[in-house]
């Protein structure tokens, strides 16, 4: 859901459609991470979890403080949306 509202979305012909997209998009990752992070902490040991559970937050920050600079070089808001999903259906072969 996440990667084919995001994808979607850069297609939308409104701005009403693309803020519905983006609704979905933020739904499927919010169930995304949940996942990934139970699934995480699940897997490391108790000694670590803290940690672990503390890392996996780098890359929202690494991604919120380089969207930024990804948006200076990339102007175009399709193009933007598209550099910004097309990443995600890496993670799908992880699930598969």
């Amino acid at each position: 859901m996440n990667v084919g509202s995001g994808f979607l979305s850069a297609f939308a012909p409104s701005f009403a459609m693309f803020a519905i997209l983006r609704f979905f998009t933020a739904v499927g990752a919010a169930g995304f991470y949940t996942v990934s992070f139970v699934i995480l902490i699940e897997m490391v040991s108790p000694m670590y979890r803290s940690m672990v559970g503390v890392a996996i937050n780098f890359g929202w920050c690494l991604a919120f403080i380089s969207l930024p600079g990804v948006a200076w070089i990339i102007r175009d808001w399709f193009w933007l949306q598209l550099a910004v999903t097309l990443p995600k259906l890496l993670f799908i072969s992880v699930f598969w």
